[in-house]
């Protein structure tokens, strides 16, 4: 049965100033979540579980300094300071903190594919970020998590997770990415032919898609720094 994350929230009343820790840590260490090794080997034996999937942004603001974070933890760890069980995703990666971006790798959105080893457990990506260069962090307005569960054995297609960005202006008529919103979306007929060539040892019928739900992330989910265009 998948763990209650809002029971955990409930019991955990300090948990919010403790996850603040948990990210400065993250930021600090530079900790993003890597991929597997491309020699990797999928075994339906392996003790742990594989999700894959892909992390992108709006292709058309790639040239505004902003990074996106999609941020991860064990749901049975909320509230603690287990950087072994809590991550974040990025769609370009830098090298560290304020470092260059990776290319992209996809010609229609802004990112990259992923491949995780977890260990089998519940799992919530419990909040997102978007860094704005020097014009602030962007936001969920109402916080709530998308769950999922990694089995150990499994390689699962959880989908691509993608930050759509709103342009807008600053106080002092610049142009800034001002809103963003996440979604997730089956972009498999893309994706997995990318992630089967990356990983030759990963075979399709290995894969099962289990496209998350992104509703929790509807609403009042977006974040805005400022008016929006």
């Amino acid at each position: 049965m998948a763990t209650d994350v809002n029971a955990i929230r409930k019991r955990g009343a300090g948990w919010p100033a403790a996850l603040a820790l948990v990210i400065a840590a993250l930021l600090l260490s530079g900790c993003a979540a890597k991929s597997v090794e491309q020699e990797f080997t999928f075994s339906p034996e392996a003790e742990t579980g594989l999700i894959i999937g892909s992390a992108t942004s709006s292709k058309e603001y790639s040239n505004f300094d902003t990074t996106t974070y999609f941020r991860y933890a064990k749901a049975d760890g909320l509230g603690t300071l287990d950087l072994s069980t809590a991550g974040f995703i990025q769609p370009r990666r830098r090298s560290f903190m304020l470092g260059p971006r990776s290319d992209s790798e996809f010609q229609d959105a802004d990112g990259s594919l992923f491949a995780l080893s977890f260990a089998p457990g519940d799992y919530v990506f419990e909040t997102w970020e978007v860094l704005n260069g020097n014009n602030g962090v962007i936001s969920p307005i109402d916080r709530n998590s998308v769950t999922f569960t990694v089995r150990k054995g499994e390689a699962i297609y959880i989908g691509n997770l993608h930050m759509n960005l709103r342009k807008g202006q600053n106080v002092f008529g610049i142009s800034i990415i001002a809103g963003a919103r996440p979604e997730i979306l089956d972009k498999s007929e893309r994706d997995i032919p990318m992630l089967l060539k990356r990983y030759p040892n990963l075979k399709r019928e290995d894969i099962t898609i289990s496209i998350l739900d992104d509703r929790p992330w509807g609403g009042k989910g977006a974040g805005h720094l400022a008016p929006v265009q």
